[in-house]
């Protein structure tokens, strides 16, 4: 239940090992997750439909839906290696199921799974639909979830996922099934309503016997059917005889949209296809005169989307419905329903090529579509692209995962989510798709099979060219960094002392694996604005770094009272044993993810460690802290090369020898200059030439730790860089490595307020940039 915390009963050794099998199973389902940040401009997509074993699936995924907040995933799938309990004790049938993927926890849960052993055949299920929390999933299926449902044919259930129950929707009242005659069906956002599109002469016996297809209504919470596709009236005219078709659902489930050849509205009289918005409530039936003349919208209309407010439509057409449009080629329109103005999406036109799919935000404002037509000065191929069109700005965004080697035969059921700011799609066929990455423009190779894939819509760049990322205090810049990392919230929190720097920069590798942020605690109690954050987060678990002289008992308890899930303590007799436990952790959570490549910089000082923190949590090394002339360096076990950062000062000759009689010398690399800076410059540049990217670079202080405790952590989550420089002038080593890459940063972030990083740093950052 939801609020529920975890009893006091249980022993600090069970929740050790709890914690082990939770980290195990977040990354064996998914891996590693890039952050969806608000700075970064290259994103590579994440595969949903993916084994829990973290291999490749052995079938096909299909018609993904996604909720409002971009958090949960839903689908069908073929594939049997998704979960480990498709196919178990009950029987492994072998059939199609819908399934449910979390994005903040990587986990996915099977959806079609029966509560208890049923003698009843499992005929599969398919085309789920997820309402705006995720806590709702309907699908269609011919299993008989429930005792009551004997008709051994095709029903419409919906899943309640917090309880795990299963709601029948017994259409008729009577047990029949609705079996084949169902197309198209929708549950609104709230999880009241359905609507379906049925071929059935009638449903309901409500006299409309003459006509193909027709829209029908169901109230979960009454459980009462209605024909949606007729108004109210008490003559004749209130049946429809004619058919209606492509039905979408307003999120309080008031307001249906669909096209009609119905004329219902005296100034409806072309006796041709319309589009109609019924209201629930009142039963009134509006016409939706597109063009303001009362001709019929179109011939061929597809994809009618209401968005979840009920303000606009949006749809798709190969008509040129105005004027200026003459390229006879498919288009997306919108119909504001308060102003009652038309407006093309997909335009004005700059190539004669299509665009589809539409899909449009809950608030009306923002369009997703699918074209080959060319909206950015920087789109100058003739491939398919995804765009974004903000309605009231007229401005077109096209999402940077696509590149110019996508087509269009293999990209299909497109879905924005209600707040427009994530998108799930199929992709299929024989071929790769390809989207740039930190490694560069890489294939998805689907091998024929369709998977499910997930990409963030990354928001317009500040004018300026640059984040910051700042707070009063350490503690509070930690904060920040935490809440433009992770908007959606994040499950595992790694939390270090502010006090000392080891801890928390030894740290940033099992930040990484876990996909959660660094948050910083005073060592004898933690702040409300840490708490506040924990709870904006949704936060289940946190490893805590560090004996209990760096984070006392007291600041534990409070954590144990805080939250659902489990704390867990890593920590050391000294700074070198903690980095190496946290090192094994962060290993161990990475498992199959971790390419056997570590970290190791000195203890004695943080500027070289704080250079290594994005390697870490960008690319999934452990860092380990060592002693300047003690060569014993402990190696995790699965370790099979090195990367050395700093200098021989900082990390003596000796330890660089020990490491090479163990690995060889081919497999052990140094990085270091004559400073700090030129430390972390070269280290910037390993980074990127091994999978990092330059775009996003973070610049913080290098006289002093705090900023960079998460900074660090911060920017290896968006798979970016950081360089070190003085407060108050850019060093020539940060400069020189920025006017090197100019060209592949649009934009920097800046670690902490102006006595970290000076308004001269600053506008000097901008200048070599030509922000």
């Amino acid at each position: 239940m939801e609020g529920n915390r975890k009893g006091t009963g249980i022993s600090a050794r069970l929740k050790v090992a709890a914690i082990f099998i939770i980290a195990a199973s977040l990354v064996l389902s998914q891996g590693v997750i890039v952050a969806n940040g608000t700075w970064q401009s290259m994103t590579e997509p994440t595969l949903i439909s993916r084994a829990f074993d973290g291999t490749s699936a052995n079938n096909e995924s299909f018609e993904p839906s996604i909720s409002d907040d971009g958090r949960y995933i839903v689908f069908s799938s073929y594939a049997s290696n998704l979960t480990t309990d498709d196919g178990d004790s009950f029987g492994d049938d072998g059939t199609r199921d819908v399934f449910r993927h979390d994005r903040q926890t990587g986990t996915t849960e099977l959806v079609s799974k029966a509560t208890s052993p049923t003698e009843i055949v499992d005929r599969g299920s398919k085309e789920a639909k997820v309402s705006d929390t995720g806590r709702y999933v309907l699908f269609y299926t011919g299993y008989g979830f429930v005792p009551e449902d004997e008709n051994d044919s095709q029903d419409l259930y919906v899943k309640d996922m917090d309880t795990g129950s299963f709601e029948w929707i017994d259409f008729y009242g009577d047990g029949s099934a609705l079996d084949l005659c169902c197309y198209e069906f929708e549950i609104s956002g709230d999880g009241s309503y359905v609507i379906i599109e049925s071929d059935s002469s009638d449903l309901l016996e409500t006299g409309k016997t003459d006509v193909r297809m027709n829209i029908w209504g169901y109230d979960l919470a009454s459980h009462e059917a209605t024909l949606v596709s007729s108004p109210v009236a008490d003559d004749e005219s209130s049946v429809a005889f004619r058919g209606s078709r492509t039905p979408s659902i307003s999120d309080d489930g008031r307001y249906v949209a669909f096209l009609t050849g119905n004329d219902w509205d005296e100034d409806d009289t072309n006796d041709e296809q319309d589009l109609y918005v019924k209201d629930l409530q009142t039963g009134e039936m509006r016409y939706v005169d597109f063009l303001g003349d009362g001709e019929e919208v179109s011939d061929d209309v597809y994809n009618v989307e209401i968005s979840g407010d009920g303000s606009r439509l949006v749809f798709q057409t190969d008509d040129d419905l105005f004027p200026e449009e003459t390229n006879r080629r498919e288009d997306i329109y919108a119909y504001d329903l308060e102003s009652s103005e038309a407006t093309l999406v997909s335009g004005p036109a700059v190539d004669d090529r299509g665009s589809r799919d539409p899909q449009i935000s809950d608030d009306g404002n923002k369009v997703l579509f699918f074209t080959g037509q060319s909206f950015d000065a920087n789109d100058v191929d003739d491939n398919q692209d995804f765009y974004i069109k903000d309605l009231t700005t007229g401005q077109f965004t096209r999402i940077p995962g696509t590149t110019d080697t996508m087509t269009s035969r293999q990209i299909g059921y497109i879905c924005l989510s209600g707040d427009g700011q994530h998108i799930a799609f199929e992709g299929y066929g024989s071929g790769d798709i390809r989207f740039p990455s930190a490694a560069g423009v890489v294939p998805l190779d689907m091998g024929g099979v369709g998977n499910i894939y997930y990409i963030p819509v990354v928001p317009n760049k500040l004018s300026d060219g640059s984040t910051p990322i700042e707070g009063t205090t350490r503690y509070a810049t930690a904060v920040e960094a935490s809440v433009k990392a992770f908007p959606d919230g994040a499950d595992t929190v790694v939390i270090a002392t502010g006090e000392a720097w080891p801890d928390a920069l030894g740290g940033s590798a099992l930040a990484g694996a876990v996909d959660g942020p660094m948050l910083l605690t005073n060592p004898d109690s933690l702040s409300a604005a840490v708490q506040a954050e924990l709870t904006r987060l949704g936060a289940k678990n946190v490893y805590l770094l560090g004996g209990y002289n760096a984070i006392s008992p007291e600041v534990e308890a409070q954590l144990e009272m805080l939250l659902d899930g489990y704390v867990w303590r890593i920590g050391g007799p000294d700074r070198y044993a903690t980095s190496k436990a946290v090192a094994n952790r962060a290993i161990e959570v990475l498992g199959d993810e971790y390419d056997g490549k570590a970290c190791v910089t000195t203890g004695m000082n943080f500027p070289d460690a704080v250079g290594t923190a994005p390697l870490g949590a960008g690319l999934g090394w452990p860092v380990l802290l060592v002693r300047p002339t003690d060569p014993t360096v402990v190696l995790p076990p699965t370790t099979d090369s090195a990367v050395i950062i700093g200098g021989t000062v900082a990390v003596g000759e000796a330890v660089e020898t020990y490491l090479e009689g163990i690995l060889g010398a081919d497999s052990v690399d140094r990085v270091g200059g004559a400073t700090r800076y030129d430390t972390s410059a070269l280290a910037a540049q390993y980074g990127v030439d091994h999978g990092l990217v330059w775009n996003g670079v973070g610049i913080t202080s290098g006289t002093n730790y705090p900023d960079a405790l998460t900074g660090g952590v911060v920017c290896g989550l968006y798979r970016s860089t950081m360089l070190l420089t003085p407060p108050t002038s850019l060093h020539p080593a940060a400069e020189n490595v920025l006017a090197a890459n100019a060209a592949d940063i649009d934009d920097v972030v800046f670690m902490g307020g102006s006595a970290a990083v000076s308004d001269a740093v600053r506008s000097k950052v901008a200048s070599v940039l030509g922000l």
